[in-house]
């Protein structure tokens, strides 16, 4: 027998990831209040993740063959899109708040770790260490390394070479309202 409203997504997280909760969000596994925090979720044919539903259960220890925690969201289904069985994309938002966003092209990565390409005052290309954050399709959060006033090289990052000068064409992305469900994020960035 399967209860489909509300219905209930069980997923699992790394070690890695309740790291990041546990130190970001200042969350534990047996908290009471873990009722109250969001989680969202898209099915494989939705764009995004429209379905908003509460963190209701969360395993006290992790499954040591895995080194992941179980936990449960508890969603509304009053229409009956969400049957038993489906698989969904399932997001929990960590911090609340705005976040620099940059297309996910502008971010390279080698030996050093992720970095953007910037250009300075001077039009010249500078390499920045950034660290990234969650992927906010199409756009990638960078949670340390930007100011937000920096101009990102997005387009033609092949032919940006750090200490040259280049000959810029400034567009300013604006911001976005709707990409956390929380939050209204702004969005820095210009090629």
């Amino acid at each position: 027998m399967n209860q489909i409203d509300p219905i209930y997504i069980y997923f699992n997280i790394s070690d890695r990831d309740l790291a990041r909760l546990t130190r970001e969000a200042h969350w534990t596994p047996g908290r009471t209040e873990a009722k109250q925090w969001p989680v969202f979720a898209g099915l494989t044919n939705e764009t995004g993740y429209p379905h908003e539903g509460r963190l209701d259960f969360a395993a006290i220890s992790l499954t040591p063959t895995t080194g992941t925690l179980l936990l449960r969201g508890a969603f509304s289904n009053p229409d009956g899109k969400i049957l038993p069985g489906l698989y969904a994309r399932v997001r929990v938002p960590v911090k609340k708040g705005p976040a620099i966003l940059v297309p996910q092209e502008a971010v390279g990565f080698d030996q050093q770790g992720p970095y953007i390409l910037v250009m300075n005052e001077n039009n010249v290309v500078q390499r920045i260490s950034v660290r990234t954050g969650a992927l906010v399709d199409p756009l990638l959060v960078i949670e340390e390394g930007l100011t937000g006033k920096e101009w990102v090289v997005i387009q033609g990052v092949q032919k940006a070479i750090p200490g040259r000068q280049i000959t810029p064409e400034k567009r300013d992305l604006g911001t976005s309202s709707a990409i956390f469900p929380q939050t209204p994020p702004p969005r820095k960035g210009g090629r």
